[in-house]
């Protein structure tokens, strides 16, 4: 089964079930590999009172929906299931005055501090060498904490003036007012060339529609690369990114 849940404009979340048969082997010397679905599960006990706390805090100063919105950065997390965040543009929108921007500031604090604990995970992943729960763990970091710079730059990310540039947000094209489209034989002015990281594209079906084209197809190549992180990257890369 896969499907897909809103939980923030920052983020998507995939997520995929699986169900995975039961194997007997003889005995073994070698440790048992460390589930790190489950040892993602587990860090969330801290995160759960923090949000407790600040909810109690919201409710004592009549804040009812900042209340909500503090429950609803909660997820719960099934270890049979891999969880998979991209990160998008935007870092922590300003905090603003009065009681709701103090709520505002203990939030972002609160995210700031549970994108730590993924990233401790994600070091002792790298330095058990399973980079792909290291990959995954260092994209999740982003979704508590947009603006941690030394993960965004170890996910290739660059900083502007408007936000944060990702895969996504690379995207240039242009209409083909003197090239023919020999492939496909559409006429010069006929069709646009719209170029991403991983995709260039020839379309008639106008410049909006296929830039549009380009950024789902960047998002799905972040949930490839989290999903097939051994096709193109190794677990020591993960762990030098790191260090």
């Amino acid at each position: 089964m896969f499907r897909t849940l809103n939980l923030k404009p920052l983020a998507i979340l995939f997520v995929c079930a699986f169900s995975a048969p039961t194997l007997l082997f003889g005995q073994s010397d070698e440790q048992p590999a460390t589930n790190w679905r489950v040892r993602r599960a587990q860090v969330e006990s801290e995160w759960i009172d923090d949000l407790k706390q600040l909810g109690t805090w919201c409710e004592e100063n009549g804040l009812q929906e900042q209340m909500q919105e503090t429950y609803q950065w909660y997820l719960h997390r099934d270890p049979e299931r891999t969880y998979i965040f991209l990160p998008g543009e935007e870092g922590f929108a300003p905090a603003g005055e009065g009681i709701t921007g103090q709520w505002q500031s203990q939030m972002d604090e609160l995210r700031r501090q549970h994108a730590a604990r993924i990233l401790e995970l994600a070091r002792q992943a790298a330095a058990e060498d399973a980079g792909t729960d290291a990959f995954r763990f260092l994209n999740e970091v982003l979704y508590y904490d947009p603006d941690h710079e030394a993960v965004r730059e170890m996910l290739g990310h660059r900083k502007t003036d408007e936000g944060w540039r990702v895969a996504s947000d690379r995207i240039r094209s242009k209409v083909e007012n003197r090239k023919k489209q020999v492939l496909m034989d559409w006429p010069a002015g006929s069709w646009v060339s719209v170029n991403s990281p991983h995709f260039n594209i020839s379309s008639q079906a106008g410049e909006e529609a296929t830039i549009e084209l380009a950024r789902k197809l960047e998002r799905w190549h972040g949930v490839w690369r989290q999903m097939f992180f051994e096709f193109w990257s190794r677990p020591a890369n993960v762990r030098r990114w790191i260090e």
